[in-house]
């Protein structure tokens, strides 16, 4: 469904799973470079979670980062562009 053009939310519901379920499976994908981030997730979220990495130090928590970004912006989206290497 995600190789049809189906964002996490509406694979979510036609799977009737979780979209946190949705996430840790594209979690794994862009994890072995099948795919990357910039693909489930939109360049302004990705813009604004990597500047806010920025601003924290390289020991700090998932938690630390979500605490600074606008309250939208999902644990799982930051953690799957955390996994893309080659945006960081």
């Amino acid at each position: 469904l995600f190789r049809q053009g189906c964002k996490p939310n509406e694979i979510a519901q036609k799977r009737r799973l979780a979209v946190s379920t949705i996430f840790n499976h594209l979690y794994r994908l862009i994890v072995t470079g099948e795919i990357s981030a910039a693909q489930c997730v939109s360049d302004q979220v990705i813009k604004k979670i990597l500047r806010a990495k920025k601003q924290l130090s390289n020991n700090s928590s998932l938690k630390d980062l979500k605490e600074i970004l606008p309250e939208e912006i999902s644990y799982e989206e930051i953690r799957v562009v955390l996994a893309d290497k080659k945006l960081s």
